[in-house]
């Protein structure tokens, strides 16, 4: 799962479906969340499916990890080489520019000076749409990949989630340790 916030909203989504009385009780690892409802409290474990999962792992769940280190990595250095606030969305349809100090550049050209102001740019294989932050953002560094995880192409079916399942079930004992029922 990329981040701890993004865990919190498919949480709090499923929970809203469940009812108002099911609450987080608790944001940890391993499981997950612990959430209640009055007195009885369950643990919970998320995780995102990838059609392509196998023992060895996820092409697609290995290329996205990649696309989000790739925005990491241009954040840091488009902010230490004094960017202004800017929001990043990116299309990243092939292996990402190499030259990070290029990119950076092309950032630093293409963000508009007015604040709220939009852009957009290609270069190699990415679109860049930019977003010009006000100065209160600061080192605003959430930038997104908008290829990640954009939504299924058809029905899920029990091949796709038992793998996943599989590797859940064998870290039951584990979970256990935390919370009784998981």
């Amino acid at each position: 799962m990329a981040s701890k916030l993004q865990e919190r909203i498919f949480v709090e989504n499923f929970l809203s479906h469940l009812g108002p009385d099911y609450v987080i009780a608790e944001e940890r690892e391993s499981p997950d969340f612990i959430i209640s409802k009055g007195d009885e409290r369950s643990g919970l474990e998320v995780a995102q499916v990838f059609r392509d999962q196998s023992p060895h792992g996820s092409p697609t769940k290995a290329r996205e990890s990649r696309h989000v280190q790739y925005l990491n990595r241009l954040a840091s250095k488009y902010y230490s080489c004094d960017g202004l606030p800017l929001l990043v969305k990116a299309n990243i349809s092939g292996p990402p520019e190499r030259d990070i100090g290029a990119v950076v550049d092309r950032l630093k050209v293409e963000r508009l000076p007015s604040t709220w102001g939009k852009s957009r740019f290609e270069m190699g294989c990415s679109t860049f749409h930019l977003m010009a932050l006000p100065a209160e953002a600061g080192s605003y560094q959430r930038w997104i990949c908008i290829n990640n995880s954009v939504g299924w192409r058809g029905a899920m079916v029990s091949k796709d989630i038992q793998p996943l399942i599989d590797e859940k079930t064998s870290k039951l004992s584990s979970y256990r340790k935390a919370i009784a029922r998981v």
